[in-house]
């Protein structure tokens, strides 16, 4: 089991008890240094080692320790990248169901699914940088109401879907979603100009 930090090899670990012993080291110097970490295990984001697992179990740690604003700047850098591909798919989803096409439409909205959640937990990510930003309000237009309408569309959307209101998630995939989605791209992009300076 090998264990990565920001990319470079720390060091080769042996055991769980060791694993740990070396995770709440770094939990401990991050929090001095006001640093988050985050822990990939084999590919995958998690919070924890679970428990009962082995190092059998797991191949590759990889830790990536980060300030809050290069986290928040890796994220926006992310968004603006996945945004066009997001709304792509959300386009065309709303376009199968409009043609009838529910099975094309389904998979394709199953898939934008993910994308939605990771625009959301981008949103929550930003929250706390935003309320500190006063320039923010005054240059771009009201963040915290487009937030609120992102998730309001959020849940009319898993309200359709319970009730598989196709014509209905085909209209707020339209006429909401991607409206909204669209001016996140340009929220992220004055965010991001803004972080660039701090």
């Amino acid at each position: 089991m090998k264990v990565f930090v920001n990319g470079e090899l720390y060091k080769a670990i042996r055991s769980i008890e060791m694993l740990h012993e070396v995770l709440e080291d770094l939990r401990i110097e991050c929090k001095k240094e006001n640093k988050i970490l985050q822990l990939k295990i084999d590919g995958k984001y998690v919070n924890e080692i679970l428990p009962g697992q082995t190092e059998e179990d797991i191949d590759l740690i990889e830790i990536e320790i980060r300030s809050p604003v290069e986290l928040v700047i890796e994220g926006l850098i992310e968004g603006i990248n996945y945004l066009p591909r997001l709304l792509e798919g959300l386009n065309e989803s709303s376009l199968s169901f409009r043609e009838g096409k529910q099975n094309k439409g389904i998979k394709l909205f199953e898939q934008s699914i993910d994308g939605l959640n990771w625009v959301n937990h981008i949103l929550v990510g930003l929250d706390v940088y935003i309320l500190s930003m006063d320039q923010f309000q005054k240059n771009s237009g009201n963040y915290h109401e487009d937030k609120a309408g992102f998730e309001q569309i959020i849940k009319e959307l898993m309200t359709a879907w319970e009730n598989e209101d196709y014509v209905l998630i085909s209209d707020l995939i339209e006429y909401e979603l991607i409206p909204n989605l669209e001016k996140w791209n340009q929220h992220f992009m004055q965010i991001l100009d803004q972080l660039a300076g701090v």
